[in-house]
């Protein structure tokens, strides 16, 4: 199977909050400036991101293609089926309602 997961393109097409808490959450790219982050201008958080030592950018690079394979109506279903067996369905389902698309 071909490796077609572009980081670049992940990069556009995810929230900046939700990249910016997820960096926080790992304890990197605390230099980025957050708010000048748009899908068309991620070339700040591309130069943080490239300067990051290659092991850690392969891990994560893992959580993001995962999260990609989630990112999916097919995704969505499997996550409620997850938050169904932590007894969580309407919350999660309530959650996933408010997003605006996948």
């Amino acid at each position: 199977m071909a490796d077609d997961f572009n980081i670049r393109h992940f990069f556009r097409r995810s929230p900046p909050v939700w990249l910016r808490r997820y960096f926080e959450l790992k304890g990197v790219l605390d230099n980025v400036d957050w708010l000048s982050i748009r899908p068309r201008s991620i070339e700040p958080l591309m130069d943080a991101w490239l300067a990051l030592e290659e092991d850690a950018r392969g891990d994560m690079v893992e959580d993001f293609r995962a999260i990609n394979l989630l990112a999916t109506a097919v995704g969505k279903v499997q996550i409620i089926d997850e938050a169904v067996f932590h007894r969580k369905q309407r919350e999660v389902a309530a959650k996933l309602a408010e997003l605006r698309d996948f």
